[in-house]
């Protein structure tokens, strides 16, 4: 009884036995030192200053004549307050509290004494049904006492103090203490009191599991972001303070960059500064601050003199936690980024904080880019400049006003996301861009509004635009046909993966698919000139020379995958037409040309094609002719090798 600790009175309130003991604040400093190495995982090497003002290693810090603290790695240890060996943490606390105390106090106690197990690094213990305020009657010993002491009442209705004299074996001696203890009826708590220390203590969990600042990996980790406060011979007494920050990178946490644990066993409330803490925003963490005890939602925190106030046996967590948390990343088609390059932008946002009901997203197009018609996505939508100054003054937003004045009406200045915005829900939504200088920056801020209150906005990383237009080396690179067949509306079934020709022509039904690579080639590099060759092999249904010219035969780049002996005019050519993008300069093909190579224009494709990485090769048409003429184009598996059909792209590089 005499043997105080920090949560049952060492020093602060003094029981009966302890009083007027000498060294009682020397001893409650000292065994504050040892929680404090205990909440750092008990890391051998972390640094603190201990009761004397001295700057110590945890495995400094004397623990009965041992390094209180002996791990590498917070992982290592496990912590508790009290275990199935002796008494559970109301019966110690029954001996050392004093008698006078209420069981609300006592609950309070309890609870605090808790708290450094679960608001500090390592792996937390917590003896079962300690959460319940569980007693055993004071038995040391309880293996063989059966259920009359071991049992626990699940539905709070009683802790089982008081329940009888525990057997003899190690408490016999005790028995004079315990007597007057177990028959006090002003000591065991009401279902009310156990009821109030469970949530409380169950607030401690959802407070732990809410950031992984309470839960490091590495010792490292524990002494670059925890940080003990109130230190040395001054300290307040029963006040501990730590500080968790997560300015160190990585980013461990994206909703805080602070949090402040405040456990003050004292029964007296206290009142701690550190000009550390001032001009931050820091508040009750939400769990506390909507929780169940009205006593902590009294601990407040002023600014302006970085000061906190904690009422008496009470443990509050501050942070500067944000209601609203988001991201808009920015992921260019090229490094680096060149005209041309597409830029995805992906938008992100969590919601923490109170239901926005009419939330609304405001992203403007960058002045360097174009917005990229049908790449809104996740409910997003394009607001042309029309609409958006037409939004601006129905919702008084100027800085949409701005993005829309001076603009063609059809323009696409922003792009929006509106709706309800729930607490606990995630909105994701995105759309591309594409970058129309050779220089400048781009970066995508993104404004919430509430109605037409703003509430927050979003920054991504800023992308330099490289001017590539200087490139002076020329280079070219040739790449061979790796698959081609053809597809044929008269036999639109029928497969030709596999045939010496592919005909181009007969009304525009039949129509040659081929695939090179692209690879080799820097993808921010000008491409000044790209060709497809094709050798031509014959020709057919002539019925006179005037009528043998197949006029504006054109490369389309094929935007539907394909192998050759599965492509044909069905499938995956769901429609005459479709399944390809717009076709470069046209050739023509005549009878003059059989026996020489087809030269098409594929510039703009092969630019898009290494800008964007998609490349599902190109398709030809031509214009109907009503003589259904058609040319034979050599493939693959053409008998004469040389006559492989290839692409040459002509491009410059900065060096």
């Amino acid at each position: 009884m005499r043997n105080q600790g920090f949560a049952n009175g060492q020093y602060y309130d003094p029981n009966a036995l302890s009083a007027g003991l000498p060294n009682a604040l020397q001893t409650l400093l000292h065994q504050i030192d040892l929680i404090k190495v205990g909440m750092t995982g008990n890391l051998a090497a972390y640094q603190l200053i201990d009761a004397q003002g001295n700057l110590v290693t945890g495995s400094e810090v004397d623990y009965n004549g041992s390094p209180a603290g002996y791990t590498e790695d917070p992982q290592e240890d496990i912590n508790y307050v009290s275990a199935h060996d002796n008494q559970t943490l109301w019966d110690i606390n029954t001996y050392k509290i004093p008698t006078e105390r209420t069981p609300a106090e006592r609950v309070r106690a309890q609870v605090v004494g808790e708290a450094p197990v679960l608001l500090g690094q390592g792996i937390p213990f917590v003896h079962a049904g300690a959460d319940l305020m569980r007693s055993k009657s004071m038995d040391r010993d309880s293996y063989n006492s059966g259920d009359w002491f071991n049992r626990i009442d699940w539905t709070m209705q009683s802790n089982e103090f008081g329940m009888g004299l525990p057997v003899a074996g190690v408490n016999q001696d005790n028995w004079y203490l315990m007597t007057p203890l177990l028959s006090n009826p002003d000591i065991a708590p009401m279902p009310s009191d156990i009821q109030l220390g469970t949530e409380m203590i169950q607030e401690f969990y959802e407070i732990r599991y809410s950031s992984p600042l309470f839960r490091l990996q590495t010792a490292e980790e524990v002494e670059n972001r925890l940080t003990f406060y109130n230190n040395g011979p001054d300290q307040l007494p029963g006040l501990i303070v730590m500080g968790l920050s997560d300015a160190a990178d990585p980013d461990l946490d994206s909703t805080r960059e602070q949090i402040v644990v405040l456990i003050n066993a004292n029964d007296e409330t206290q009142t701690f500064t550190d000009a550390t803490f001032a001009g931050m925003d820091l508040a009750l963490n939400l769990v506390q601050a909507n929780g169940v005890d009205d006593v902590v939602k009294t601990a407040s925190f002023d600014s302006a003199t970085g000061s906190f106030t904690v009422p008496g046996r009470t443990a509050a967590v501050f942070d500067d936690f944000l209601g609203l948390t988001g991201t808009v990343t920015q992921t260019p088609s090229t490094n680096p980024v060149v005209m041309g390059t597409y830029i995805d932008i992906d938008v992100s946002a969590t919601n923490y904080g109170d239901t926005l009901d009419d939330a609304l997203f405001m992203a403007p197009i960058d002045p360097d880019t174009e917005y990229v018609m049908g790449s809104a996505y996740g409910g997003a939508y394009p607001l042309t400049a029309a609409y958006a100054a037409q939004l601006a003054a129905e919702k008084g937003l100027p800085s949409l006003a701005d993005a829309a004045e001076g603009r063609s009406p059809d323009d696409v200045v922003a792009v929006a996301w509106a709706g309800q915005f729930p607490t606990g829900e995630t909105v994701d939504f995105g759309f591309a861009v594409k970058v129309t200088t050779s220089s400048g920056e781009v970066q995508t801020s993104v404004a919430l509004f509430n109605g037409a209150t703003f509430v927050t906005s979003f920054d991504s990383d800023t992308l330099t635009i490289v001017d590539n237009s200087t490139y002076s080396v020329d280079r070219s690179k040739r790449f061979n046909v790796d698959r081609d067949s053809y597809i044929n509306g008269t036999q639109p079934s029928m497969y030709y993966g596999s045939d010496q020709t592919m005909w181009v022509g007969f009304y525009d039904q039949m129509r040659p698919v081929v695939h090179t690579p692209l690879n080799g080639i820097p993808t921010d590099s000008p491409v000044d000139q790209a060709w497809l060759y094709l050798y031509v092999t014959e020709g057919r249904k002539f019925g006179n020379w005037s009528q043998s010219v197949l006029q504006n035969v054109m490369a389309h780049p094929a935007t539907t995958e394909w192998m050759p002996y599965a492509v044909n005019w069905w499938m995956p050519w769901t429609m005459p037409g479709g399944d390809y993008g717009p076709g470069g300069t046209p050739n023509h093909l005549g009878s003059g040309k059989i026996g020489t190579w087809l030269r098409l224009d594929i510039t703009a494709a092969v630019q898009d094609m290494l800008r964007s990485g998609l490349n599902q090769g190109f398709l030809i048409n031509s214009s109907i002719n009503e003589s259904g003429v058609h040319y034979g184009l050599a493939t693959k598996e053409y008998w004469d090798p040389s006559k492989l059909g290839y692409i040459r792209v002509y491009f410059r590089t900065a060096s």
